[in-house]
């Protein structure tokens, strides 16, 4: 004790931490030697912590040290992706910091998974009062163990495309050098959760409520100067730039386009987006005008991979009606498509836009094909033929549970997944926000929805997660038409309605 206590032993300890790049492997020898808890007493709770939950694969001291191993692939890997993560902690005016943090953001799972983070934060506190680390820096590392989490369930719950979220998360964070550390740190604890925890999507959510936020704290500083253009004529001249006028679409049409979507419109979509719902819009109106009878009701269905996220986008254009977001969903079920999330847009003329990121995991183009050509057929006859799905859903349920099923199937469905549900009213975005988790099912945001609709609420969002076999949903919800917020009564009903559409049996 009265060695690792010693000036020089401390000294020696931050020098390891100080060589970044080449800080996991160290660590990782001083453990398996009995060094580092004999320096670090505290850290003795984590070896071999088996930690229960659905995510983590490794013990909470192997998930510790990797994670100093992600950071330091971050700070010495050619690969793009950490490339991006390196520019991003450079900025800050210690990057090596976030050896410390990743160190210690698990230390109070020793004393249990729940609110681990303020307990590790509080652990921590008297750790780095007795390594004599200086009190700013003592702040901005438990200031970060207590976020630890923060990024990584915002992003997964909330719509990052309404200014309030972006606002709301920019004030929990509280600086942009806080932001950077958070950023980088959510990362390599993510990835050295799982091998296969960590995706192209994932990190494209986690990036874009990276920039989004930067950019917020950006617009705070008095040097910077803003554009004084609205959203909308900022979007506007982009559109007219990229040449849209003239293409069979009439300055009339992007004028009522422009005149008829909500305000957060112009939040969600950029120029491309746009352009490509206007030409979408016309050719829902010129079948109108030149089908007969119900194939006017057809809408208009657009499939676009997004490699970036390791997905595809599908847009769909039609005349809004009761139950349409179900009903789509409803029509990727019966096609075997999962969905991941979604987010919907009514113009006042009852034109709907909603797009819908679907798992892109057909890797047969000709297969994908017929998956996107039977998912056209089904929705086609959900809306144009009034067809209930529910049939079609419950009977490949029952398809997918006769099948033999693989070991790693077997072992998930071992461990089920209890169901939470959480329902509240957002006063400042004005939505019911439902969040749940369980286990995952063919089918499950149909019965979702139809629930929903059936308490008189559209889905103006929806974040869907899947992680072995467990759904971690969140949606944002808004009254009918001309209906009022729904009351502290009525959202009970509603909570008690969707676990009992959580507890039902799959078949």
């Amino acid at each position: 004790p009265r060695v690792a206590r010693s000036s020089q032993a401390v000294h020696c300890f931050f020098a390891i931490l100080a060589d970044a790049g080449h800080v996991g492997d160290t660590l990782t020898d001083m453990h398996e030697a009995g060094v580092l808890t004999r320096f670090l007493p505290e850290f003795e709770g984590l070896r071999c912590l088996v930690q229960r939950e659905i995510f983590h694969r490794y013990t909470a001291d192997v998930h510790t040290l990797l994670c100093l191993r992600e950071l330091d692939a971050v700070f010495l890997s050619a690969d793009p992706e950490r490339a991006r993560y390196r520019a991003a902690l450079l900025e800050t005016d210690e990057p090596a910091l976030l050896y410390l943090v990743l160190l210690l953001h698990d230390i109070g799972k020793q004393f249990g998974i729940a609110d681990h983070a303020e307990t590790g934060a509080d652990l921590s506190e008297k750790i780095l009062r007795r390594l004599g680390v200086a009190p700013s820096a003592r702040t901005l590392v438990t200031q970060l163990i207590r976020l630890h989490l923060a990024m990584a369930e915002f992003w997964r719950k909330h719509d990052l495309e309404e200014p309030a979220n972006i606002e709301r998360f920019a004030a929990l964070v509280g600086s942009e050098p806080l932001l950077r550390y958070l950023y980088v740190l959510t990362y390599c604890d993510a990835r050295a959760t799982a091998p296969d925890l960590w995706n192209s999507y994932k990190n494209a959510l986690h990036s874009q409520l990276f920039l989004q936020t930067l950019a917020y704290f950006v617009r705070l500083n008095p040097q910077h100067t803003q554009d004084h253009l609205s959203p909308q004529d900022m979007l506007r001249r982009e559109i007219v730039e990229k040449g849209l006028i003239g293409e069979d679409i009439t300055s009339e049409e992007l004028d009522a386009h422009f005149s008829l979507v909500p305000e957060r419109y112009f939040q969600q979509y950029g120029p491309e987006d746009t352009c490509l719902h206007i030409r979408m819009v016309n050719k829902l109106l010129f079948t109108i005008t030149s089908a007969h009878g119900a194939g006017s009701l057809s809408p208009v269905i657009h499939w676009q991979d997004n490699k970036t996220k390791g997905i595809s986008d599908v847009t769909i254009v039609t005349w809004d009606r009761a139950g349409l977001f179900y009903k789509i969903a409803g029509a990727f079920s019966v096609a075997g498509l999962n969905i991941l999330g979604a987010k919907a847009i009514s113009r006042s003329d009852h034109i709907a836009i909603d797009t819908f990121h679907i798992e892109k995991s057909i890797k047969d183009p000709l297969l994908a094909e017929e998956l996107r050509d039977a998912f056209s057929h089904n929705l086609d006859e959900a809306l144009v033929q009034e067809r209930d799905l529910e049939p079609a859903i419950r009977a490949q349920i029952l398809r997918v549970a006769k099948r033999p099923r693989t070991a790693r199937e077997k072992l998930i469905a071992a461990v089920p997944v209890k169901p939470k549900v959480s329902v509240y009213h957002d006063a400042k975005l004005h939505r019911t926000v439902v969040e749940l988790s369980a286990g995952d099912r063919i089918g499950l945001l149909f019965f979702l929805g139809r629930l929903f609709y059936r308490h008189h609420l559209d889905i103006a969002f929806a974040r869907i997660t899947t992680e072995n076999n467990a759904a971690v949903d969140t949606f944002y919800l808004e009254p009918f038409p001309g209906e009022a917020d729904k009351t502290p009564a009525e959202l009970k009903a509603l909570r008690d309605d969707i676990k009992a559409c959580l507890a039902e049996s799959p078949t």
